[in-house]
């Protein structure tokens, strides 16, 4: 049995600072670093960050955006959400949009999908967010 490995891709700088080209380098250079050594990278679908002691207003990568991106450049990785929320995206246009990737990166594509459960992430960007049933 092979165990595979994993690497959590960061979508905003902790230190605060904006995400920019010094960003995008770190990012890069640790994705460098992974190809060949673990099987795969990981980002969430959190249009502000996910992290309580992160200030909201904080830059942050788009989830879909920037895997797309990043999968173009490092072939040996395969890619994923952790996780893709259920609400941001029509189900049937999601399904067209994995599926699309999964074809043009040779399958390299893992859809990870999820509930949703930060209230103010969906208020903030205008979704309605009934909380949990």
């Amino acid at each position: 049995m092979k165990v595979s490995f994993g690497w959590r891709i960061p979508e905003f700088p902790v230190n605060g600072q904006p995400v920019g080209q010094e960003f995008i380098t770190q990012v890069l250079k640790s994705l460098e670093t992974v190809e060949g050594e673990f099987d795969s990278a990981w980002l969430s679908d959190h249009v502000i960050p996910w992290a309580s002691w992160q200030n909201p207003s904080t830059d942050n990568l788009e989830g879909w955006s920037a895997l797309n991106y990043f999968m173009g450049m490092f072939k040996r990785l395969s890619f994923g959400h952790v996780v893709l929320c259920n609400s941001f995206r029509n189900p049937g246009l999601l399904a067209k949009m994995a599926a699309t990737l999964s074809v043009l990166s040779s399958g390299r594509f893992i859809l990870g999908i999820g509930a949703g459960w930060k209230g103010d992430e969906y208020n903030s960007y205008g979704y309605d967010f009934e909380g949990f049933r």
